[in-house]
């Protein structure tokens, strides 16, 4: 991965116990010999919750599935 970045969205932090971001990043696909064989930037969303003294992450990309990426 390269370019990542995080940019927290405003919101009353007082009253949640979530944190809401937006990020993107470009995701690297090397062949076995280390070759850079695709590009892909990728952008979505990520929740942060507390819950029960355990953080949780929730994370949602726009468009392709990353799953699906891999195997085009």
């Amino acid at each position: 991965m390269q370019n990542i970045k995080f940019e927290k969205n405003e919101q009353d932090q007082a009253k949640s116990e979530s944190f809401d971001f937006n990020h993107s990043f470009t995701l690297i696909f090397t062949d076995p010999e280390g070759n850079e064989v695709d590009k892909v930037e990728l952008k979505g969303q990520m929740t942060i919750i507390n819950s029960d003294n355990e953080l949780k992450i929730y994370s949602y990309y726009d468009g392709e599935h990353l799953k699906d990426m891999l195997y085009n």
